[in-house]
């Protein structure tokens, strides 16, 4: 799916939700990166550093990186969203991140694959549910988007509980490459279509 053209509008639109959340006292907001949130982003993979490594590769690597070597991650995530190649967002309260989730035009067709990771002292506070909820609210409000994906590891019971409350329906189990330690080379792949969403939420 290309998404050109249409990333200024998704950021149009999470900028619109992150407004309207304040105006109407809802907290915590999903919002997109800006540079200045470089320290609180690196803080905050350091501090998840050994909480993300069992099913996320990068995490150990990513967390031995200095203040100023996370700058070009953001920029990238930035200029990835204004040309529409890749929508990035954080979960904050005020100025403290909570979790970091994206929107990935990398599966078929009219689908975008949500991905995510919550902060560890965040963990098993609700925030995941929360985030996922919001960027779907981004997602289907684009039109070219007919359904959103989660994928997870068989062994990742706690990321899988979160599709499952949300109501996606389990489409596929896939074989994946094992790139961490706890991953098991098998993922299940959940899919919400706009019609399910616009009955459930």
């Amino acid at each position: 799916m290309s998404l050109g053209g249409r990333a200024y509008v998704g950021e149009i639109l999470i900028l619109q939700c992150y407004v309207s959340a304040n105006i109407s006292g809802m907290s915590p907001a999903l919002r997109p990166w800006k540079l200045t949130d470089a320290a609180e982003f690196h803080a905050g993979v350091v501090e998840s550093a050994e909480h993300l490594a069992p099913f996320m590769p990068w995490a150990r690597d990513s967390a031995a990186l200095s203040l100023a070597d996370r700058l070009p991650f953001l920029e990238k995530w930035i200029d990835d969203c204004a040309s529409g190649a890749d929508f990035h967002y954080g979960l904050f309260e005020g100025d403290r991140l909570l979790m970091v989730i994206g929107l990935h035009p990398r599966i078929e067709p009219g689908g975008l694959e949500i991905g995510y990771w919550c902060r560890a002292s965040e963990a098993r506070k609700g925030y995941t549910t929360e985030a996922v909820i919001q960027a779907m609210r981004i997602a289907f409000a684009m039109p070219e988007v007919t359904h959103v994906e989660i994928k997870h590891d068989l062994a990742n019971i706690p990321s899988g509980r979160i599709p499952e409350k949300l109501g996606f329906t389990k489409v596929a189990e896939e074989t994946r490459e094992i790139l961490a330690q706890s991953e098991t080379g098998r993922g299940n792949v959940w899919r919400l279509t706009r019609a399910e969403y616009l009955e459930r939420f």
